[in-house]
């Protein structure tokens, strides 16, 4: 109590054995003891006493600990002295009248309790036998929580006490306490939350990433290659027709008019092509929807699963398709009713044959562009830091995919330059590569379609990873952790500690050699990609020192502003160290400033955190405390949570209490016995133990089955891209047969002829596949520098190898059929 006040108001005094009121503050050292303990313990003022009593560790147990108090004074069974509302309440002890009966939350030995302490509790229930002093008392039982359990208020005015007034002055004085609270700490406001629960749930199911985005995206490749080839058809259809279009000029029709009417027919076609696209489109989803339901159920974790069709969607999707369409052939069109009259009613259309002129400006502009721009667009992304970001390549794969194409077109509108010389296979050969430029446009458009399929593929595969037979280091996503595990109910006990895991019932070496790290958990919601709804509150992981010291884990970017700009010396050997940083307070909104750290995919895709932002968050203090990522993990075993120090967890979120989260470092070959034996010890716990491989797959399941769906996507532009080439060869050789015809008669026989229309696709084919496949492997470039043993070499290769023994065959199959057709007819024809 305050000298004077308090205690001469009879709210309660501490009244010594002596009669006198002590009324002044304890110093450090100093106690009180009230006389039932000093009767007892035969001591009084002056004495010095040894006082055993716990504290609470880091870990959360209690510490053992002694604390010397030199008797000040013996206090009397009265007024404070004999207060049991001092000490606070404690369910299952404060409401029982015998000690026997205890029903504490804790470990208590109840054994030790004797027949004096029994009489005690009778007499005077919880009330202290030792008083030190406020700064001694939180000296020694400070927590997280705080220092502070009780507080207690006292009228200043001995008038309106309770013993000297009536119940309405008490009251009125009570109420005037209740208000003036409420005005200086607004609780309510801190402790009512009002949450608009069908907006939120509303806006979380619209999913953390619109991955229409990213379909869209990758459609374009198979846009283009379908306008390409309408292109393509579309002049096969004029070049059928040129006769009837020069016919239509020379008797007078303007171009603009056999331009338009051309335009038309193409029109209607498109329309009517763009309806039976649009059933195919509604048929692709919904098989796509019945693969996420069945075969890919383990990316989505439920079958619960249906296509949402959008009236607006497929309506623009069918305006967007026409018009694409529609604007491939006008420029057919309008190119085929340019030509002169002439040279139509002879049934030629030369413009595919331009050797010089615009064509060859536009190869020699992109061909530069291209090859130039796209190794200095590397080297500044590798110089601005961003040599391993997965995605900062695109640009640069696609710049160089244009200047390649540009290289292939100026080298096709080259020409023959003679005829080879020589005989045998070799000379089939070099003839059939001399021919590919013959047609420059439809060859052209042959290697643009296999090529954007080829990308389209092998930037998909590229990403594609399987962890089940990866050898998982400490620098891996595992961070050289065999086992990972969560706890329902958190361990308050050290797992690494005998002691502790007695407590838990385990063996001595339940780890088979290996060793444990525990976690602390705050949870919330899951931020990895296995979570279709967007996370408002993220899981937290507090790491322990021993973690953060230990390092490992493979980091993908580090904010050099929080690491302080000394990154390259003190934090590029462990990133982990930017978590101890004090990064201070915001200076607006006086918020602390916590670092912390997360996986790549998780902070890009589901939480859109860029790195160095920060997330804002509510504790149960009602403080906002901002969350910084100062640094990214690359594929990693923490997709579910954002990571900071363990201290910093405990500071601003002190209701975190035990451990739910653990990894664990064994023997590789006993990681399953060991799993399966801390599942059964701590079944108790809810404990699950998974392998860091299985954890890692089964967060790649959502990443490898939206590759297989772009993956699908791509073997759609393969199959557009091979049904052009088949398209290309067969006008090539009807247009040919006389051509074919005469070497027949000079004594070419069909096999040769067969050999030499299929090489000339197969130049083409080779062609197309060269450029999709180093195009993409520039576009991914980032991600090779950062995970060159992750990508799929072999399935790759494999893939580009199915690809060019398809072509050949559909080649051959088209050459061999247009071939057996007699050629006779064909020569005679010739004039």
């Amino acid at each position: 109590p305050k000298p004077g006040g308090a205690s001469a108001a009879g709210f309660g005094r501490l009244v010594t054995r002596d009669g006198a009121v002590f009324d002044r503050p304890l110093a450090s050292g100093e106690a009180l003891i009230n006389a039932w303990t000093a009767e007892e313990l035969g001591v009084g003022p002056g004495d010095a006493i040894d006082v055993d009593y716990f504290t609470v560790g880091a870990a959360e147990n209690l510490t053992p600990a002694r604390g010397r108090f030199t008797v000040v004074d013996v206090v009397a069974m009265t007024d404070l002295g004999a207060d049991g509302d001092l000490v606070q309440p404690y369910p299952g002890i404060a409401d029982v009248d015998n000690m026997a009966d205890w029903d504490p939350p804790f470990p208590v030995d109840l054994g030790t309790i004797r027949n004096a302490d029994e009489v005690y509790w009778d007499d005077y229930g919880a009330a202290p036998k030792l008083i030190v002093g406020l700064e001694d008392g939180r000296a020694r039982w400070t927590s997280r929580w705080g220092d502070t359990t009780t507080l207690r208020f006292a009228p200043a005015d001995p008038a309106i006490a309770p013993s000297a007034s009536g119940p309405d002055t008490f009251d009125a004085a009570l109420g005037v306490l209740r208000e003036s609270l409420r005005q200086r700490a607004p609780l309510d406001a801190e402790a009512l939350v009002f949450e608009p629960v069908r907006a939120t749930g509303l806006d979380a199911a619209q999913g953390p990433t619109d991955f229409a985005s990213l379909f869209l995206g990758m459609s374009q490749f198979l846009i283009a290659a379908a306008a390409l080839l309408a292109a393509l058809l579309f002049r096969l259809a004029v070049e059928q027709r040129a006769s009837e279009i020069g016919l239509r000029l020379a008797v007078g029709h303007p171009r603009r008019r056999v331009a338009g009417r051309l335009l038309a027919e193409g029109g209607l076609l498109a329309a009517l092509g763009g309806l039976v696209g649009l059933a195919g489109a509604i048929g692709y989803a919904s098989l796509l929807m019945t693969g996420l339901r069945t075969r890919w159920v383990d990316a989505v974790g439920t079958t619960d699963l249906t296509l949402q069709l959008v009236p607006a969607t497929l309506v623009a999707g069918y305006v967007a398709s026409v018009l694409v369409i529609l604007a491939t052939v006008a420029w057919t069109a309008r190119r085929a009713a340019r030509q002169p009259a002439v040279g139509l009613l002879r049934g030629r259309l030369d413009a595919d044959d331009a050797r010089g002129g615009r064509p060859g400006r536009m190869a020699r502009i992109c061909a530069l562009v291209g090859l130039v721009g796209a190794p200095l667009l590397a080297i500044a992304l590798i110089a601005g830091g961003r040599g391993h970001d997965a995605g900062a390549f695109f640009p640069v794969g696609l710049l160089l995919m244009i200047g390649l194409l540009g290289l292939v077109a100026l080298q096709l509108g080259r020409g023959s330059g003679g005829l080879p010389r020589g005989a045998g296979g070799g000379a089939i050969v070099r003839l059939a590569l001399s021919n590919g430029g013959r047609h420059r446009g439809r060859s052209l458009v042959s290697v643009i379609l296999i090529a954007a399929a080829c990308f389209s593929i092998v930037t998909v595969a590229a990403f594609r990873h399987d962890f089940r037979g990866d050898a998982l280091g400490r620098d891996s996503g595992a961070g050289g952790f065999q086992l990972v595990a969560d706890a329902e109910i958190p361990l308050h006990e050290n797992i690494n500690d005998p002691d502790g895991r007695f407590e838990l019932g385990l063996d001595d070496d339940p780890f088979a050699g290996g060793t444990a790290m525990a976690l602390r958990v705050r949870p919330g919601d899951d931020a990895s990609c296995l979570n279709l709804y967007q996370p408002r509150e993220p899981r937290l992981l507090g790491v322990p020192d021993d973690l953060i010291a230990r390092g490992g884990f493979g980091f993908q970017a580090i904010d050099e502003a929080s690491a302080g700009g000394d990154a390259p010396e003190a934090i590029a050997d462990n990133p982990w160290r930017l978590l101890e940083r004090d990064l201070g307070v915001d200076p607006a909104t006086g918020a602390p400033i916590v670092p912390v750290i997360g996986d790549a995919n998780s902070t890009q895709w589901i939480l859109r955190l860029p790195l160095g932002d920060d997330l804002t968050l509510r504790n149960a203090r009602g403080e906002t405390v901002q969350l910084r990522l100062v640094a990214t993990l690359a594929t990693s075993v923490f997709q579910r949570e954002l990571l900071l120090a363990e201290d910093q967890l405990l500071r601003h979120f002190p209701a975190t209490e035990g451990f739910g989260a653990f990894l664990f470092d064994v023997p590789a070959d006993a990681a399953g016995d060991v799993g399966a034996a801390l599942e059964r010890d701590l079944a108790p716990y809810g404990f699950d133990v998974v392998e860091t491989r299985a954890r890692l797959a089964a967060f790649h399941a959502v990443q490898n089955t939206y590759l297989a769906t772009f993956r699908t996507l791509g073997g759609l532009g393969l199959l557009l891209g091979t049904l052009g080439l088949g398209i290309v060869l067969l006008r090539n050789v009807l247009e040919r047969r006389g051509e074919l015809a005469a070497m027949r008669a000079f004594g070419f026989r069909r096999p040769s002829l067969v050999a030499l229309v299929t090489w000339e696709n197969l130049v083409l084919l080779a062609l197309g596949i060269g450029i999709g496949a180093m195009s993409a492997l520039a576009a991914v470039a980032g991600h090779v520098a950062r995970a060159v043993d992750q990508v799929p070499w072999t399935a790759i290769a494999s893939t580009l190898a199915i690809v060019f023994a398809v072509g050949a065959a559909i080649s051959f199959a088209c050459a061999y059929g247009a071939l057996r057709t007699p050629l006779l007819p064909a020569l005679k024809a010739e004039r």
